[in-house]
């Protein structure tokens, strides 16, 4: 099985039945699609194209609006008060789930709960992988653990935003392998990305499809991807983000909440 970023495309929680009472006339006005990130990542790479097919189908508008910040969080909180009537939609990541969660752990305030949404499909999956830049000078995973090892709480890497879904995947794994790095979170993909492009860090946790261009065009490169399988684009990138050698992995069916308290108020 392969671990995957699924991006699911969701709505206000009673949408679903205005849009099946009035199907006959729904929609009869533009329809605004949240994008919960700023423009450049996947959550945005997906929304562009399903908004033209979706205007091309229903007949009417259907706007992007990017609603960035928070790992997420304020677009996820914009869909949740609007209106439930099938007018304002999202495409949504695995962080939807994990932000309300994380703020509950934390003590701080819960900006919106998931029976608020209703899924209405989910469009596609995406593997997070682990990428630098191709003048880096960790050519393989191992440098790259080694290089943590000897430097612990010194380098930095960047995410998508705060308890995003890149931002969980790392820090598990980093609490698992017993390595400490700095985290830095932007309000996106897309601005995370660009980042380690302009040198501002030299790591980042991402998802394949957002460094795709850059890999193929020698800029990036993989040192580890979170899946089981090989990446049919990527074969050369190693299966799994495990514990170095020699490390203690986590007990089976320890509480996500006992890997997360680590990392959560850092």
């Amino acid at each position: 099985m392969r671990r995957r970023e699924f991006i699911t495309l969701v709505a206000g929680a009673a949408a679903a039945g205005p849009i099946i009472a009035h199907a006959h006339t729904y929609p009869s006005r533009t329809v605004t699609l949240v994008v919960p990130f700023p423009p450049g990542g996947v959550a945005d790479y997906a929304a562009r194209p399903l908004a033209a097919h979706l205007a091309d189908t229903l007949g009417q508008k259907v706007v992007v609006e990017n609603k960035g910040g928070a790992g997420g969080g304020i677009g996820h909180a914009y869909v949740a008060r609007a209106e439930p009537d099938g007018y304002t939609i999202m495409t949504a990541l695995p962080s939807l789930a994990v932000i309300p969660e994380g703020n509950r752990l934390a003590g701080k305030p819960v900006p919106y709960e998931m029976d608020q949404f209703v899924p209405l499909a989910r469009m596609f999956a995406d593997p997070p992988i682990l990428a630098v830049k191709n003048s880096s000078p960790w050519n393989a995973f191992g440098d790259f653990i080694a290089a943590v090892k000897a430097n612990p709480g010194q380098i930095p890497y960047g995410t998508s935003g705060h308890l995003g879904t890149v931002h969980l995947a790392m820090e598990m794994f980093l609490n698992a392998a017993q390595l400490k790095m700095v985290h830095v979170p932007y309000q996106g993909g897309g601005p995370s990305f660009n980042a380690l492009l302009s040198d501002q860090v030299p790591v980042v946790p991402t998802l394949a499809s957002t460094a795709k261009g850059q890999i193929d065009a020698g800029n990036v490169r993989i040192l580890a991807q979170w899946g089981t399988e090989r990446l049919p684009h990527f074969p050369h990138a190693p299966t799994r983000l495990s514990p170095p050698q020699g490390q203690q992995r986590p007990r089976r069916g320890s509480p996500f909440w006992i890997a997360a308290r680590s990392w959560l108020w850092r």
